[in-house]
């Protein structure tokens, strides 16, 4: 209701905006179906891990290494859906790899998704461990990346690699998990076509910012003009969207927050949350419930204070890193933000 109100009211000259919204969806679908097609071209070579599963976070990579706790570690393809609690120990036997392991001393490790984990290596005769991941506080000056590189003389035995793997902000399929390994030679390679793609999604991410900046400066101008709340908060939605959208293009995660990935993956989430509740309060303004509608005032004021609930308490939950909570109170929320919309 509010959207359809908002598009084919009195406001109609904003509909572009919608317009070049779903335009930019459409182009940024076929950037990531260039981007999937380039990354198959580059000669990946793909390994299935046997798994050791646990909750708990005190084991030592050491014990695991013994002999008899060899029989603790599964096929990939017993194991399901991840949850945030889950602990993951996965070894990656190179030695399938066959001849291709001696011909190269360096190699890249790419996973599609990594929240936080730690790599086992060897230096001498010790263990050391290599965290990596875009929510690993471990080390402050880790590298936030997708990929890892490691050298073929690091390998445990010379033969496997060792990680700890948790998957805390969403759920994947365990039993589906590979891993992607290139030499790093062909994988430094790959940059310059890698790095095309993302300057082509930048490029998109501008024109949206522009376009989106000059519908934000109409609904400022018209609020400063009427003096209207509408406007005010359309303003403060089409901030918060922006920033959401936009945020690799004003790197507001790099200035803003540096080495926390926890207050960056903050800002991300409860972006989502403030674009809801600031369209919700111009709803309400917009159409006027509060003289028109009161029931349905009634149940906006639910939503909006609800939603500003919801803001505090899950910004705690990410802090104090209960993610199994977080990830599950933010889908409710989703849903309900979806029901509302349908229903409205």
């Amino acid at each position: 209701m509010t959207s359809n109100a908002f598009f084919f009211g009195k406001h109609e000259s904003l509909c572009y905006f919608g317009d070049s919204m779903k335009l930019r969806q459409l182009f940024i679908f076929c950037m990531l179906c260039l981007a999937q097609h380039s990354y198959g071209q580059e000669a990946y070579d793909y390994l299935s891990p046997v798994i050791f599963q646990t909750k708990t976070d005190t084991i030592q990579a050491e014990a695991l290494l013994l002999p008899e706790n060899e029989q603790l570690f599964k096929p990939a393809s017993s194991f399901g859906r991840s949850t945030a609690h889950d602990i993951y120990w996965m070894k990656f036997d190179l030695d399938q790899l066959n001849d291709s392991l001696d011909q190269y001393q360096q190699w890249a490790a790419y996973f599609s998704s990594v929240d936080k984990a730690t790599q086992y290596y060897t230096e001498g005769d010790k263990l050391k461990a290599r965290p990596f991941g875009g929510l690993n506080t471990t080390d402050p000056s880790v590298v936030i990346e997708r990929h890892l590189i490691f050298n073929r003389n690091e390998l445990i035995e010379g033969r496997y690699l060792l990680v700890k793997y948790q998957k805390l902000t969403s759920t994947r399929n365990m039993g589906g998990f590979t891993l992607r390994l290139i030499p790093l030679g062909r994988f430094n390679s790959g940059h310059s076509r890698r790095d095309f793609l993302r300057l082509k999604n930048l490029t998109l991410t501008y024109v949206f910012v522009g376009i989106g900046g000059i519908v934000l400066l109409f609904a400022l101008s018209a609020f400063f003009s009427q003096k209207r709340r509408e406007y005010l908060f359309y303003s403060f939605y089409l901030v918060f969207l922006l920033l959401y959208f936009g945020r690799r293009a004003f790197a507001v995660q790099v200035f803003e927050f540096g080495s926390s990935p926890i207050l960056g993956y903050t800002m991300h989430m409860e972006l989502q949350v403030l674009i809801n509740l600031s369209y919700v309060l111009f709803a309400r303004y917009f159409l006027y419930t509060q003289q028109d509608y009161p029931v349905l005032d009634r149940w906006i004021k639910v939503v909006a204070i609800g939603l500003g609930s919801f803001i505090l308490v899950d910004i705690l939950l990410i802090q104090i890193e209960l993610f199994g909570i977080h990830f599950t109170a933010m889908n409710i929320q989703r849903y309900i933000m979806a029901s509302y919309g349908l229903l409205g």
